[in-house]
């Protein structure tokens, strides 16, 4: 379809977008991450209300953009690490292949082979939706305000259309931390979803889809921290996206799995881009790691928010004289994640002393980092090093420390 015929189609104004209640929690959060991306591509022309967001001027236009530069988005983070493009099958689950895939394929018009991805299967609905956004623009509209509740049933869409069942990736709430979770006789947590709708998900599933390390992992940006720029004036949803986009690289740039949750947020925080970190102090996330049995189940949630250690953060990757330490530092805690990963090293043994050695080297330096008696504790970081290796113990590091933590201590001081 060239631009005029595209222009000629798509007269919708304006789009409104209902995001579904706090009972689900998964989708909830996939969808304000998809209008993360939507408003910044909007130029300011939308407002967002109780959990009603109004997308204005060429608002059908805006929003297929939105829809393919998610695709941009999700296949750049393979040019990262392979494991950012990797997803579980469609197939994993029998139920997702016949009764979502195949049913979806047909309706829109394009194929799907037995051994597809998730990813890849959201990549194919999401190109065929932003077509039908082009060409119908109002029943795209109509869909996209339709979100109706039923004795704790949720249909996203119209009710003629909103006829396929969730996939088991939708389902989390069900099986989080286990079945029981969630009693299906307090809450069953069914979901009727039409197309359209499956491809807003499916957008906001590889926006926060943070690749596979064991587990998957997604990225959820904190709610509160996407209502107060997008509900109030001068909000910068530009900034949000900046947010999201690194969230979902770092655990790729390093590549472990999350075995031990402070050791590995620590790990992803020296990780950040350097010019990066001041964007990220006020927007805290979150990580949900999930496994696949016969079901998707969230095994945890990782907590993310640089703000407590800040200072230390922001000094460690900032200045190149903490550059060594700096290293030393990210060795310590990729250690620990092998360790816990039932996968010991040797050299970390030899190195940096065994399981209890190291899990009290990260209580040291999370208690530096969050200005917690930090004199002490990097004398106890000292210490629990064995000797004679090049660790914190080697006087060059050690000074290094001791100097990070003096400037740690000055950072926010006021001098008269």
């Amino acid at each position: 379809m060239s631009p005029g015929e595209e222009g000629q189609h798509c007269k919708v104004s304006e789009i409104e977008i209902k995001v579904p209640p706090i009972q689900y929690p998964t989708i909830r959060s996939l969808v304000l991450n998809f209008l993360i991306e939507l408003t910044s591509k909007s130029g300011g022309n939308y407002s967002f209300t109780g959990d009603t967001f109004v997308l204005r001027g060429d608002a059908c236009a805006t929003l297929r953009e939105a829809l393919l530069d998610v695709i941009d988005v999700f296949e750049s983070r393979k040019n990262i690490d392979e494991r950012g493009g990797y997803c579980p099958k469609l197939s994993s689950n029998r139920n997702d292949f016949d009764w979502v895939g195949n049913r979806i394929a047909n309706e829109m018009g394009f194929q799907i082979e037995k051994d597809i991805t998730i990813c890849d299967f959201f990549v194919k609905l999401i190109k065929a939706s932003a077509e039908i956004v082009s060409r119908e623009p109002g029943v795209v509209a109509e869909e996209l305000k339709s979100i109706r509740m039923d004795e704790g049933d949720i249909y996203l869409g119209r009710d003629e259309s909103a006829q396929y069942p969730q996939l088991q990736v939708f389902k989390l709430e069900k099986y989080k931390y286990g079945k029981k979770y969630l009693s299906f006789t307090e809450f069953k947590g069914q979901m009727k979803i039409s197309s359209i709708w499956y491809s807003i998900l499916g957008a906001g599933w590889l926006l926060s889809f943070s690749g596979y390390l064991g587990s998957l992992l997604l990225a959820h940006i904190d709610e509160d921290a996407i209502l107060s720029r997008l509900m109030l004036p001068g909000g910068d949803p530009g900034e949000l996206l900046g947010a999201l986009k690194e969230y979902t690289v770092l655990p790729l740039k390093e590549g472990y799995q999350p075995s031990h949750t402070e050791a590995y947020t620590l790990l992803l925080y020296l990780s950040i881009d350097p010019g990066k970190v001041d964007r990220l102090r006020n927007i805290p996330a979150k990580y949900s790691k999930i496994v696949f049995a016969n079901t998707y189940v969230v095994v945890e949630d990782i907590g993310f928010d640089i703000s407590p250690v800040y200072d230390g953060v922001e000094l460690l990757i900032g200045k190149e004289e903490y550059a060594e330490l700096r290293e030393r530092i990210k060795e310590m805690l990729r250690c620990v994640l092998l360790d816990y990963a039932r996968r010991p090293s040797k050299y970390c043994r030899d190195v940096w002393g065994d399981t209890s050695d190291l899990s009290a080297m990260v209580r040291y330096l999370w208690n530096i980092m969050s200005k917690m008696d930090p004199y002490t504790n990097a004398y106890r970081l000292i210490r629990a090093s064995p000797p004679g290796k090049r660790n914190f113990r080697d006087p060059y590091i050690a000074r290094k420390l001791l100097k990070w933590v003096d400037d740690i201590m000055r950072q926010g001081v006021v001098l008269e």
